[in-house]
């Protein structure tokens, strides 16, 4: 049970922290891109079971394995906020990419954890227009667990799509 719970907690969380309200702006039908993801995601203050909370979400990641796009890999930032609990909550984040070639992207995105979903937009540099989702998402808890004590680290892969 303590996998599943902190499983969908941080694969909503890490899903809903990138998009928020992107501007307005063309959108691509396609797929650029498509990269395995692997993060470490920090949850201040820690996520608890028993009730939502506002709570700043910082994390740094890696994209490799990169399909499509003219791109190979990339590292990255961001953070976001959101009123959540281990299970539930929605949350809006920011991040930059910084493309193996040398060019950037910025996303917008929202996490959704009682759906364990992450989606948002590429709202400028490469790939500007194109919408982004994450899928396959794993999480495995660094520091806490969600089930005796906040969960304020994690690790999470899947897979990134733009």
């Amino acid at each position: 049970m303590r996998r599943s719970v902190v499983g969908s907690i941080l694969g909503a969380v890490m899903l809903a922290l990138v998009i928020g309200a992107p501007a307005a702006q063309a959108r691509t039908d396609h797929q650029s891109t498509s990269c395995a993801l692997s993060s470490l995601v920090k949850f201040r203050p820690g996520l608890v079971q028993d009730h939502a909370r506002r709570v700043f979400i910082r994390f740094d990641f890696k994209l490799t394995r990169c399909e499509g796009g003219g791109v190979a890999s990339a590292t990255g930032f961001g953070g976001g906020v959101g009123t959540l609990r281990c299970t539930s909550g929605r949350g809006i984040a920011k991040a930059e990419v910084d493309w193996d070639t040398g060019a950037k992207s910025f996303l917008n995105f929202t996490v959704n954890l009682r759906k364990e979903s992450l989606y948002g937009q590429v709202v400028d540099g490469l790939f500007k227009g194109d919408r982004m989702s994450a899928t396959a998402i794993s999480v495995r808890p660094i520091r806490g667990d969600c089930v005796t004590s906040p969960l304020t680290k994690a690790k999470v892969t899947g897979t990134l799509g733009l």
